[in-house]
């Protein structure tokens, strides 16, 4: 075998057991969106060559436009692609599950529209459906959660993501679902994420 085959094996291998890891720390309820990234890349240039990048770097693209560039638009563009099945299985489920944890007003509405223009008995039609179940589990999650009268001091040891959808939550509650959820309109600021964002994340 020579060194560039060799080589290709070894980035299938690696790649293999990254998608793996990304696996068991999605099953954990924990991010792994980096993971996954790497494993994918790794996997596809053993498996294809370098040939890859390029169409790797599209998909990239749409993800990254919908993280960089929140909106309607980017959503709709991202799960227009998840229905026309233009994006690598592990791909979407990065982008699912970004969108679902970082839901923007309308995402409802945005899922559901991908779905009706996706014809039935489709792959893209079965993955638009489970985007759409796992975005009503995560609403139920924070409706759980602000049922539970949980405090602000518990709120804060929570992921960023849950912590963000708990406090946009509240913010659309009227004062009457405030007064029985027992929570003072004053005190939503205190049920604001401490967390903060990434590190290298550049300041705009």
């Amino acid at each position: 075998m020579d060194i560039v085959s060799f080589g290709r094996w070894v980035m299938v291998a690696i790649g293999a057991l990254a998608v793996l890891a990304a696996i068991l720390i999605t099953f954990k309820g924990k991010s792994s969106l980096l993971t996954w990234i790497f494993g994918v890349l790794l996997l596809g240039i053993g498996s294809f060559g370098m040939e890859f990048m390029p169409k790797y770097s599209d998909w990239l693209g749409k993800l990254s436009n919908m993280i960089k560039n929140p909106g309607e638009e980017s959503y709709e563009a991202f799960f227009a692609s998840v229905g026309k099945q233009k994006l690598p299985a592990e791909l979407q489920q990065i982008g699912i599950e970004y969108a679902v944890s970082h839901p923007i007003e309308g995402m409802e509405s945005i899922i559901q529209r991908a779905i009706d223009r996706t014809p039935e008995n489709t792959d893209g039609r079965k993955v638009l459906s489970w985007a759409m179940e796992n975005f009503h589990g995560r609403k139920r999650v924070v409706e759980r959660i602000l049922e539970s009268k949980t405090k602000p001091d518990v709120i804060q040891n929570f992921d960023k993501a849950t912590g963000e959808q708990v406090f946009n939550e509240l913010k659309k509650l009227s004062p009457d679902r405030l007064q029985t959820l027992e929570i003072e309109p004053a005190s939503i600021k205190n049920y604001r994420p401490s967390i903060s964002s990434f590190p290298l994340r550049k300041s705009r």
